[in-house]
């Protein structure tokens, strides 16, 4: 996990260690700043991380009433009500 200035383009590592050791696609994943919880979907399983130590906080399958092959993407969080 990273963040990059916008205006500079310096970039500042926030955790040594990877997010995950899985593959996961590029732009289905989201973060709670608050909790510092980071979101992202893995075939048909919603993981949830701490953002600051990579470890795994809970993995669970999603529902997938439309058969889809990726029940869900374009994920973002919502901090009200603490939904994706």
């Amino acid at each position: 996990m990273a963040q990059a200035d916008i205006q500079t383009g310096l970039v500042n590592v926030l955790n040594q260690s990877a997010i995950s050791q899985d593959g996961f696609q590029a732009g289905v994943a989201d973060l709670d700043p608050f909790s510092k919880s980071y979101f992202y979907i893995q075939g048909a399983r919603l993981r949830t991380v701490d953002a600051l130590t990579g470890i795994v906080e809970s993995s669970v399958v999603l529902d997938n009433p439309q058969q889809a092959v990726q029940p869900i993407t374009n994920i973002a969080y919502n901090w009200m009500e603490g939904k994706l």
